[in-house]
This record gives structure tokens, C-alpha cells and sequence, in this order.
């Protein structure tokens, strides 16, 4: 600003601004940009737009500074919104013919100004919450990922015991839980964002299809949200219970294939074992069983032929 006076000095008061302009421009050793606002600081208006394009441009090189910035200009934005607001009524009055409301919006535009400053406000405060948010959820979710799958990966190794294999299945959905809950929570602010955007819209006259087709798409992607976290127990259970029976039947093929073995060896020494025999076909009945998908009419097939292969041991 200092710098700006002394040039503008040089010039001197008697000249019009056109002039100063002209000179200014035409100043060897100082840049176009510089002698803009050397020559729009000779202004008194024009010099409190230095001041303020200034302090701007040095608040936003930093991250608090283009959070302030941002602030201040929602208010400013809910003043202009407001007014255009107002604006909107007389027109409609003057195109209807209609001037009952006009009274009433004039009246109350000084609190309406207020109200939409202030909710401005803080819906610009809450929007920068949740970049904050969703800025540490990337680190937290990425680390509860990658838990997770190597607790899958436990949970798939059969050199593991059960108890190790089951635990670490838990584990793991417990950790995706935690994934979807905090996914919730920023769609759920994100949703109130929305909501309350589009409120204030609506009451300035200024809601928009498209505003209302984000706000429902947002509604549609809480709900999915919700009911995974919701089932997410319900599923890690059902696996848990494939992954128990897997390992039980995984125990009896290796179970019978060792009694058959030993049938084979008593049949090659000429010998037999009924009660063996009858062991092993009663295990293959169990084992076939277990398939949670089996028709009862499939699963009274299956104990017919355990009740033949019997039959035929005894006869």
C-alpha cells in the first residue's frame, strides 16, 4: 500500500484518473499487475479492494486460512441468497399482480438474513469436519482392511487348529465391521449436509432437481450402509458355521479313508470285519449328510442306502 501512494504521489493530485492510469501503465520497471493495483489503489474504494484481495491471497496459502476464507464467504453467500430470495417474491408479486407477501418478506428479511447467515456458517464449519474426517478415515480404513485379510488368511489355513481358524474368522469380522461403521457415520453426516442444503434451498426458493436427486442417492446409499452393518454379525456367524462343518467333514473323509485302508489290508490277508465295515458306512452316511443344501427327500435316500449297505455287511 506504502509503495502504491509513492507512485501514485509521483504522478500528482491534479491529474484524472484516466491520466494516472495511463502513466501508471506506461511506467517502465514496474509489471502490469502491480500498477493494476497501484492505480486502483488511488481509489479509496479501490484501495480497501488491495487490502482485501491481500489479506485473501495470504490467508489461502494456508490450510486454516482457506478454511476462514471459506467461512466467511458462506455467510456472505447466505446474505446474497437471501436478498436474491426477496427478489424472487417481488417478481412473482409484479408477474401475479399478487402483493401479499411482499410485505412480509421486507419485514422479515433482517432475521431471515440472520438465520441463513448463521446456518451458512455452520454448514461450512460441518462440511470441513468431514473432509477431516474422511481424510483420516482413508488411513483408518485401509489399516482395518489389511487386518482383516490376514486374519481371512489365518482363517483359511488348514495346518491351523479350528480354535485358530474360527477366532481369526471373528476377528476379521469384527474388523470389517468397524469398515462399514465408520463409512456410516461420514455418509450419515454427509447426508445431513445434504438435508440441511437443500432445506435452506428450498426456503430461499432456490431448490433444485438435481439437489433433490443427490439428497435421495445419498438417503439410498445410508441405508445400504446400514443394513450391511446390520447383517454383517448375521454373515461372519454363517461362515463360521460353513467353515466348522468344512473342517468336521474334512476330519471324517481323512477318518474313513484310513478305516477303509485298514479294510482293504484285512480282505487282502483274507480276513473281514463286519463291525468295521458297518463303522465306515455309518461315518459315509454322516459325511454325506452334513450338506446344509440336501432335500429331505435327498437326505432319506441317503439313509436308505446306509440301511442296504448294511444289509448286505450282515447278510
Amino acid at each position: 500500500i506504502g509503495e502504491a501512494e509513492k507512485e501514485m504521489g509521483k504522478l500528482g493530485k491534479t491529474t484524472s484518473i484516466t491520466d494516472r492510469l495511463t502513466k501508471v501503465f506506461t511506467n517502465n520497471g514496474v509489471s502490469g499487475m502491480k500498477l493494476l493495483k497501484i492505480a486502483t489503489a488511488s481509489t479509496g474504494f479501490g484501495l480497501i479492494l488491495v487490502v482485501v484481495g491481500s489479506l485473501i491471497t495470504y490467508f489461502t496459502k494456508f490450510q486454516s486460512g482457506i478454511d476462514k476464507v471459506k467461512v466467511a464467504f458462506a455467510g456472505v453467500g447466505a446474505v446474497i441468497d437471501t436478498l436474491v430470495g426477496v427478489l424472487g417474491t417481488i417478481g412473482e408479486a409484479i408477474a401475479t399482480l399478487d402483493f401479499s407477501n411482499v410485505t412480509s418478506s421486507l419485514s422479515g428479511m433482517g432475521d431471515a438474513m440472520k438465520k441463513n447467515v448463521d446456518e451458512a456458517i455452520a454448514l461450512e464449519k460441518a462440511k470441513q469436519d468431514l473432509e477431516t474426517r474422511d481424510i483420516k478415515s482413508i488411513e483408518l480404513q485401509q489399516a482395518l482392511k489389511m487386518e482383516a485379510e490376514d486374519l481371512r488368511l489365518i482363517a483359511d489355513d488348514k495346518t491351523k487348529s479350528d480354535k485358530e481358524r474360527l477366532d481369526a474368522l471373528k476377528k476379521a469380522g469384527e474388523l470389517e465391521k468397524q469398515i462399514i461403521a465408520d463409512e456410516l457415520k461420514n455418509e450419515q453426516l454427509r447426508l445431513d449436509i445434504l438435508q440441511r442444503e437443500y432445506n435452506q434451498a428450498q426456503k430461499n426458493g432456490q431448490a433444485k432437481r438435481e439437489d433433490l436427486k443427490a439428497l435421495e442417492e445419498e438417503k439410498a446409499k445410508v441405508r445400504e450402509l446400514a443394513d450391511a452393518y446390520a447383517d454383517k454379525d448375521k454373515e461372519i456367524a454363517t461362515e463360521g458355521s460353513k467353515l466348522q462343518k468344512q473342517a468336521n467333514a474334512d476330519r471324517l473323509n481323512a477318518q474313513i479313508g484310513i478305516e477303509q485302508n485298514k479294510l482293504k489290508i484285512l480282505e487282502l490277508g483274507g480276513k473281514s470285519s463286519a463291525s468295521l465295515e458297518r463303522k465306515i458306512a455309518k461315518e459315509q452316511r454322516d459325511l454325506a449328510l452334513q450338506d446344509s443344501t440336501l432335500s429331505a427327500e435327498q437326505k432319506l435316500k441317503i439313509e436308505s442306502d446306509y440301511q442296504v449297505a448294511l444289509a448286505e455287511i450282515n447278510k
